[in-house]
């Protein structure tokens, strides 16, 4: 009986899983195969490649495994199979020549398996000596001849040894991973596998995910096929599989069902004490958080564990990144919690990108994640998680800013904590100050959005404000704040903060919806800059700098500064002017109503003026530009007008679809 098997490390239903797997591995009657289930990610194939290993030290059993996933063919599923048994036997390498390995492939290749050794390069004398190919005399079958396990080399000369390493035979398992990810007909494969379990009562236990399989059947437990984000697509559009049931699937090849639902901690325990830190001591930061990584998986309500790992493996750049500050790391744990539930809250499509920027609601995160806290909230985090973009100095020097040693002014605290972090006198002694900067224009759309949704949160709980709050003075701080961008007296950070109108008051709907409409001129500022440069400049450049750009609406400052440029130029720097003008678009979702009304009315100016310049009078190669001018005009006016009806129509159209 078979008795090698080296106790696993793990606890509960786990440990459990491994007993009942051995069990069936044992038994000498045959009945089917084995299937091992559970969620992607809750360490199906982890369990089993530890079974696996264990069982290869021994000297009664071996066992492979073949991933489905990516096999295409049954064809290459009985070769994969072929080879992974063929290879993993134990052999070390030979130095016979290739007529001595012959010889042994007859002499074992009746009923068994042949002995041959372990690399590739004794199939490569093979073919070269005597063109033929191993797998021609290799089968799999029930028992492979394979070498002995710490053998003794003496007393070891008989015929079935060589160099003191005597062969035995050893009964196969076969371990078939990812079959609900697998491409071949499910017919088809149900077949193979039932050949090597049935037909050759060869041990086999298969890896899956039993929903998932039952998801790509007929419309049997159809209450199961909700798909996750982040799922993998295992569509098949193989015509047979729609056959394919899982209740017949289960009656012909299971015998019993292993399900693991394994207890997270020690899971999530394992992984840490495995960790192989890349940064000096970041092991014992995880060990002394781990209960951090317990709550984010808890509120995430995830079932998938390589989450887990990819979560302390990211943070592991924050943490070199925070060693390498003066931050005090009193504060760290709080940023180590921060970061996961950014992280979650990806995954789980809470936290992304949008069309019109990093959109993410606060109110969501902290609805799942109970301390989500937005004062370890930071612009180099966002940029990684959403955008991928890593950069170590902004990520430090917004630390350090938000956490220096010298202490915040209450106005600070106000504008840079979150508001449940705050003080009472925080609020009476800051507030007044914050609302005099946003009626001067002095806080950027990020602390104005942050200051809308504080002020809402205190009225909703009946909070006393210490001063009146005027949206009025409010939105004419931010129309000076806006002139002031646009004319790149002050530069503007890119916005990263929304709000529901649930979180701000009805009287500052208003005001929002301005910040809002400003985010098209904020993503054509850069165009715009270029494109005051190109009428201030006496160089000539070509049209192709202004290609399909954005540069905004085309507003009056824009109309005076193109005209009085256009009306003293020659006719070769006109017709530039005119190419130049024509590639700008001005057709783009970003454009808001009342800017594609400034546009369209400053177009029809421009081309009044030009059509009554006097310069028509005089010159009549001016006449001609300027009139073919005018006419593209003109269609650009057209193009503008039936772009955004369209628009129109088709966002009315998904409107009432989602109705």
């Amino acid at each position: 009986m078979y008795n090698s098997f080296i106790t696993i490390d793990l606890q509960g239903v786990v440990m459990n899983t491994v007993n009942e797997i051995k069990y069936f591995i044992t038994q000498k009657e045959d009945n089917g195969a084995l299937l091992l289930t559970g969620k992607w990610g809750c360490g199906k194939t982890h369990l089993a490649n530890q079974v696996i290993s264990e069982l290869n030290q021994g000297n009664d059993f071996i066992a492979v495994s073949i991933s489905l996933f990516g096999v295409d063919s049954i064809e290459l599923l009985h070769k994969e199979i072929k080879n992974k048994v063929f290879f993993s036997r134990g052999f070390e390498k030979a130095h016979k020549k290739g007529k001595n390995v012959f010889s042994k492939i007859k002499n074992f290749s009746n009923n068994t398996t042949a002995i041959l050794g372990e690399t590739f390069q004794i199939a490569k004398s093979i073919n070269k000596a005597l063109n033929i190919r191993w797998q021609d005399f290799f089968n799999v079958e029930k028992y492979i001849y394979c070498y002995k396990t710490n053998f003794e080399t003496t007393n070891c000369h008989n015929k079935n040894t060589e160099k003191g390493k005597k062969f035995i035979k050893k009964r196969l398992v076969l371990f078939f991973d990812d079959f609900e990810r697998s491409k071949l007909d499910r017919i088809e494969l149900m077949g193979v596998i039932n050949e090597y379990s049935e037909n050759r009562g060869i041990k086999v236990i298969i890896v899956a995910d039993e929903d998932k399989i039952k998801e790509k059947g007929t419309n049997e437990n159809s209450d199961n096929n909700n798909h996750k984000k982040d799922d993998v697509n295992i569509t098949n559009s193989n015509a047979n599989d729609n056959k394919f049931k899982y209740s017949e699937f289960k009656e012909k090849l299971i015998c019993r069902t292993l399900k693991i639902e394994p207890e997270y901690t020690t899971i999530i325990d394992s992984i840490i004490n495995s960790y192989e830190e890349t940064v000096k001591g970041y092991k014992d930061f995880l060990i002394n958080n781990k209960e951090i990584i317990y709550q984010i998986y808890i509120e995430s309500n995830s079932d998938n564990l390589r989450s887990v790992k990819a979560y302390i493996m990211d943070y592991e750049r924050l943490h070199e990144a925070w060693l390498n500050s003066n931050v005090s790391s009193e504060y760290e744990t709080n940023m180590f919690y921060n970061f996961g539930a950014m992280l979650f809250g990806n995954k789980m499509g809470i936290y992304e990108k949008k069309d019109y920027g990093l959109l993410f609601s606060s109110s969501k995160l902290l609805s799942i994640f109970t301390k989500w806290n937005t004062t370890y909230e930071f612009n180099s985090c966002q940029d990684w998680i959403l955008e991928n973009v890593w950069d170590k100095k902004k990520f430090i020097s917004e630390i350090s800013e938000r956490f220096s040693v010298q202490a915040y002014t209450p106005d600070e605290k106000f504008m840079y904590y979150y508001l449940w972090d705050l003080q009472q006198s925080d609020i009476e002694e800051g507030l007044e100050t914050v609302l005099n900067m946003a009626y001067n224009g002095n806080l950027t759309r990020d602390q104005l959005i942050d200051l809308l949704k504080k002020i809402h949160y205190l009225r909703t709980y009946s909070v006393t404000l210490p001063c009146n709050v005027d949206y009025t003075k409010m939105k004419n701080g931010f129309e000076s704040r806006k002139a002031k961008i646009l004319n790149f007296e002050i530069t503007e950070p890119k916005r990263r903060t929304y709000a529901e109108k649930s979180e701000i008051d009805e009287e500052a709907y208003s005001l929002y919806d301005d910040i809002n409409n400003f985010d098209s001129k904020m993503y054509a500022l850069e165009a715009r800059k270029n494109f005051i440069e190109y009428f201030e400049s006496t160089d000539s450049k070509t049209t192709y700098n202004f290609k399909d750009k954005l540069i905004g609406s085309f507003d009056e400052k824009f109309l005076e500064m193109f005209y009085n440029k256009y009306s003293q130029c020659n006719n070769a720097k006109k017709r530039e002017m005119y190419f130049t003008f024509l590639d700008i678009s001005f057709c783009d979702k970003l454009y808001s109503d009342d800017e594609v009304k400034e546009t369209i009315s400053n177009l029809q100016e421009l081309k009044r003026r030009i059509e009554n310049n006097e310069e028509n009078k005089n010159d009549y190669i001016t006449a001609i530009i300027n009139q073919s001018f005018c006419d593209k005009i003109d269609s650009k006016i057209s193009e503008i007008q039936t772009y955004y009806t369209e628009l129109k129509k088709a966002i009315k159209h998904q409107e009432q679809d989602y109705i």
